[in-house]
């Protein structure tokens, strides 16, 4: 029999495992209500996932995936090096694909130099790279599923961790799939790995499977097609509760099945569990263990089991559909054929609301502080910035597009669960602002912006008492410090850069000449002022 056991939370997942058990009997469940003992131990059985609805039934072809990434790039294309390896004329997606399927992190998430793996090739696009680094068939996969899926499947991104087979990411993609098109990805490089094979970390059981990070292990292996499929979609039903706002854990949830804490003595020491207090209306045994495996039990069930779910608990069933599946269903064919999206009605209302958007001084203020901090580095490196440069348009068009999403949320303000839309808002084909309305916010944005330097700075050079005629590039190192966080991000982040600006802006003003330089006397407002203009344009 297989069950599944949450075990722990590490980096702030909750590692849920399936694990395949040979004990027909299990204690933990003896004192649940009746109606527990007449539902089964999993919420999916191989016979649900084989009969489930608009499912694909053979594995992606090479065809299939070449096409897809073929029409799925930015006409943009740059040369980068990456690894050791020279792209020549790549598209933006397949070099960021590159990077993350080949970059080796820690455990926290950052790059790791000295575990880096470097390579010897003479290709030049990242299609011969990856058949060359992962092999012929297993690279074309892992690209794909990192661009349609945001899932890095490589081994080489963190210690632990077995290449995959062909045939097993067969069926990851194919689980990946029986997700509705445009919800995933939810995040854009979520690892999705095989641990290393023989091995277990300290953290699983021996009859361990599969958990949330996501990973799976050499039991996973064994199972059946239609179990692996099922265990994975379980799995992303951690993972997407987690990004949909916390709907696995949030009260509106909790209260569908009565969910309380309790707390008791075992072996002298105090454990607090969850119980529910509803348990009619959860879907499978492995469901009552907490919030967090009731609602990916009822992912996978809504997805290969939807009308025992549905049965159970309508509650349930209706919340599953909107904030995971888009209003998709599949209860029939007929139903997941042609279904009528959720978002598609979002769009058309978020649309409107962003066509009629117009934005206080205030506000401008507030989205052109986004740019603060690339204003700073152009600074830094070339002694003046141009709010109206290439580089600061850029920046000023993406946070305007930015905001105008935040504001298109208000299409969702009247839906009872618009707090857990996260997974559906991040792929909604949300047209960008018109170019005219661009341009014309962002020729708003630059004075308004320019002033916020110049105010910023002037707030450094005035209050830093360091800062005088004879000041060394020592004193100004700290110049950050006088500089408020109004200009729109910490400081600290960019010390270094103030510390050019204001190296920069001494020398500058000890050479303009001014009488008070024979004098020995302080800068004056005018004479900082004067600087501030020619250094923020």
């Amino acid at each position: 029999m297989k069950t599944l056991l949450l075990i722990l939370t590490l980096s702030g997942y909750a590692y849920a495992q399936h694990d395949n058990c040979s004990h027909s009997h299990h204690p933990e469940l003896d004192g649940l209500a009746d109606i527990a003992k007449q539902v089964e131990w999993e919420a999916v059985s191989d016979a649900n996932v084989r009969s489930a609805p608009c499912t694909k039934k053979t594995p992606y072809t090479a065809d299939e995936m070449t096409s897809w990434l073929k029409n799925h790039q930015s006409p943009m294309v740059n040369s980068k090096k990456i690894h050791g390896i020279s792209f020549e004329g790549e598209s933006a997606e397949n070099l960021a694909s590159f990077e993350h399927l080949t970059t080796f992190k820690t455990f926290f998430g950052d790059a790791d130099p000295k575990e880096q793996k470097k390579f010897n090739s003479k290709c030049k696009k990242v299609d011969c790279a990856v058949k060359e680094i992962f092999g012929p068939k297993i690279g074309v996969q892992l690209l794909f599923m990192h661009q349609k899926f945001g899932m890095n499947g490589s081994h080489l991104i963190t210690n632990h961790r077995s290449s995959w087979k062909s045939s097993e990411l067969d069926t990851v993609l194919l689980s990946l799939s029986d997700f509705p098109s445009g919800i995933l990805p939810a995040e854009a490089n979520r690892p999705l790995t095989h641990f290393k094979r023989g091995y277990l970390p300290g953290y699983a059981s021996e009859n361990v499977i599969a958990n949330a990070s996501i990973e799976v292990f050499d039991l996973w292996d064994e199972q059946s097609p239609e179990s692996k499929r099922y265990a994975l979609v379980h799995e992303l039903g951690h993972n997407l509760g987690g990004l949909a706002g916390g709907a696995d854990e949030n009260s509106k949830w909790l209260k569908m099945s009565g969910w309380v804490k309790e707390t008791k003595v075992v072996k002298g020491e105090k454990v607090t569990e969850f119980k529910a207090t509803k348990p009619e209306t959860i879907i499978s045994k492995y469901g009552f263990t907490n919030p967090a495996e009731d609602f990916a039990e009822s992912v996978a069930a809504y997805r290969y089991n939807p009308k025992k779910l549905k049965s159970v608990s309508p509650e349930k069933y209706n919340f599953i559909k909107e904030v995971i599946f888009d209003n998709v269903e599949y209860t029939s064919a007929d139903a997941c054929t042609n279904p009528k999206r959720l978002s598609d009605d979002y769009v058309k209302k978020a649309e409107a609301l962003v066509s009629s958007w117009q934005p206080s001084p205030q506000d401008i203020k507030n989205i052109a502080s986004k740019c603060s901090a690339t204003a700073i580095t152009e600074l830094a490196s070339k002694g003046t910035v141009r709010t109206n440069s290439s580089t600061m348009k850029s920046c000023y068009e993406s946070a305007f597009n930015a905001q105008a999403r935040e504001v298109a949320k208000g299409a969702f303000k009247n839906n009872p669960n618009k707090d857990f839309m996260n997974v559906i808002l991040r792929n909604a084909k949300i047209k960008p602002l018109s170019a005219s309305k661009l341009s014309g916010l962002v020729q708003s944005a630059q004075p308004i912006h320019r002033d916020l330097l110049r105010s910023s700075l002037k707030q450094g050079l005035m209050g830093d008492t360091a800062i005088g005629p004879d000041a060394k590039n020592s004193d100004l190192q700290y110049f950050y410090q006088a500089v408020p966080n109004s200009i729109g991000f910490n400081p600290f982040s960019k010390r270094a850069d103030f510390q050019k600006i204001a190296v920069r802006a001494v020398a500058e003003m000890n050479n303009n000449g001014s009488l008070r330089r024979w004098v020995d006397m302080d800068f004056s407002e005018s004479e900082i002022n004067d600087e501030l203009n020619w250094l923020v344009q």
